[in-house]
């Protein structure tokens, strides 16, 4: 895997550090000074059994560098995780999309995870459930025009994939463009989406799943590789289907397709 870090979560380590480093100059010395001066007086304890409190002092410290360590590794490289109290996480657009009781509504609607433009390998688990027609899960989503989509439904899955198409016009086509500097202008991005009526590739996989009850879902998504689990039974792997190198997740339901999601798990793979 690449490690791809935001710059602002560099700049948070480095501000973290910063502060530890400076915290370590600052208190040192006064602890050296306020030992040496209570030698006789207060400390004798201390003097006496310097050796053995050293050591305690060492294995403290490696556990609390061990420590920062793992919260460090989290922060940078992170992940994420939901039980939706809430939709501060996510970037939506659609009335259709709310949370009660924990669970996720999509209907109508579509979001992203804010973070995760950077997500190259991660496994991503939730649970769900179909109440009309489908549930559309989104991952490597570069942005909302551009990401890979598994449609589930109760009898077959259907992968699809979203593209802005640049839509290039020559300069002989129009007198303004030909004021342009360059000979080719993009005048616009059409969106297209690409499934088994135009893609070998994106055939359809049948499933049988039952409305209005829960089922666990787990993808892998590494390299070009997406592999999607449903419960115990169901498994299937598109071995080189991505061409998008990283993106975030999400979740997308059209006109009157209704699901809800819960327990949204992103783990992030080395």
């Amino acid at each position: 895997m690449t490690w791809k870090i935001s710059y602002q979560k560099v700049k948070n380590f480095v501000s973290e550090l910063n502060f530890w480093i400076r915290f370590g100059i600052y208190i040192t010395p006064l602890i050296v000074v306020f030992l040496i001066w209570g030698r006789g007086v207060f400390f004798p304890f201390i003097w006496e059994n310097i050796q053995a409190l050293w050591l305690v002092v060492l294995s403290a410290s490696i556990l609390l560098l061990l420590a920062w360590t793992w919260r460090l590794r989290q922060q940078l490289l992170g992940g994420y995780r939901d039980n939706f109290r809430d939709l501060d996480g996510w970037d939506y657009q659609g009335a259709g999309w709310r949370v009660k009781n924990g669970e996720l509504s999509v209907e109508g609607s579509i979001g992203f995870t804010m973070i995760g433009v950077q997500w190259e390998n991660y496994t991503f688990t939730f649970k769900a459930k179909i109440i009309d027609r489908c549930l559309g899960v989104i991952v490597r989503a570069s942005d909302q025009n551009n990401f890979y989509m598994l449609q589930i439904k109760p009898d077959k899955i259907r992968p699809h994939r979203l593209v802005a198409v640049p839509d290039v016009v020559n300069d002989e086509r129009s007198a303004e463009i030909k004021e342009k500097s360059s000979q080719l202008y993009i005048s616009k991005h059409v969106l297209t989406w690409i499934t088994e009526h135009n893609c070998r590739e994106f055939k359809s996989i049948p499933i049988t799943l039952t409305l209005n009850d829960w089922f666990d879902v787990k993808i892998i998504v590494r390299g070009q590789s997406l592999n999607l689990s449903i419960g115990e039974n169901f498994e299937r792997e598109w071995p080189s289907i991505l061409q998008i190198p990283t993106g975030k997740v999400g979740f997308r339901n059209a006109g009157k397709e209704k699901a809800s999601v819960k327990d949204v798990r992103v783990t992030l793979l080395i």
